[in-house]
């Protein structure tokens, strides 16, 4: 079972309190600010009490409001996004398989490669690809096969990826890199590697394939990544981002190869 990147729904903020030097416009109602209030990862300032009255976009954090995100929507399984998030999520086939495509080619260039490349791909709701997961609550899933020859030569590549419809465009980014880790992971590395080494290692992917963006939204999703605190996919993210930092990725794809574990530093 392949688990993707899980992105933490909290949004990045801060406390402050307003001075008489200060006066910060809300971005929610537009009035003056009086007191303590909330500043979101964009630099949005909001009253603290809307906190109560506004959900919170799924994917950038934003607090929902006609004047912070011109409006937001639900969809069906109950995610909310704004509408500056809407603008840009994938919700057909051929954009997400673009998406998916350059996921690969941002990957190649770290030297995980995956050839003959020929995926097959679906966008699906959250009831459907609940069926590939215990959790019911992952963003993507990902089976994969090969077929060798007496020499180990591959023959024929079977890729087969199914994403949440609806991401963002670097949540999806970001989920079709790590999607193909596990494809790349189950055709090249250690079968019996400990799980927190085999997810670190997909989120590593998506972190490599999220910091070519250069974007703020990158740089957000990447955020969220270094901040979670799940045992498995936060803490193994960091361990190996810490490791191929020092090592370099080359060392770090050897040691998926070949080991269970990261080598102690």
């Amino acid at each position: 079972m392949h688990l993707p990147v899980v992105l933490c729904r909290a949004y990045i903020r801060s406390m402050s309190t307003a001075s008489s030097l200060q006066n910060p416009v809300c971005a929610v109602c537009g009035k003056t600010i009086q007191g303590r209030y909330i500043r979101d990862y964009w630099g949005n300032n909001y009253h603290s009490t809307h906190e109560q009255t506004h959900p919170a976009c799924h994917y950038c954090g934003r607090l929902i409001s006609k004047h912070s995100t011109g409006g937001g929507s639900r969809y069906s399984d109950g995610r909310m996004i704004c509408a500056l998030c809407r603008d840009r999520a994938i919700e057909n086939k051929e954009s997400g398989l673009a998406v998916l495509n350059e996921a690969h080619d941002l990957l190649e260039k770290h030297g995980i490669l995956l050839r003959p490349f020929r995926p097959k791909f679906s966008l699906l709701d959250r009831q459907t690809l609940g069926k590939y997961s215990k959790s019911g609550n992952e963003l993507g899933f990902t089976h994969a096969t090969r077929r060798t020859d007496s020499s180990g030569r591959i023959l024929d590549l079977k890729i087969q990826v199914f994403i949440l419809h609806g991401l963002p465009y670097e949540a999806f980014l970001a989920t079709a890199a790590h999607e193909l880790m596990h494809a790349w992971i189950h055709l090249n590395g250690r079968q019996d590697a400990a799980r927190w080494f085999k997810e670190g290692s997909c989120n590593m992917a998506a972190y490599l394939a999220l910091r070519s963006k250069r974007t703020l939204e990158a740089d957000y999703q990447i955020e969220q990544m270094r901040r979670q605190t799940d045992r498995v996919y936060g803490r193994g993210f960091r361990k190996v981002l810490r490791f191929a930092q020092r090592r370099g990725t080359g060392a770090w794809l050897k040691s998926v190869r070949t080991a269970k574990r990261l080598p102690l530093l």
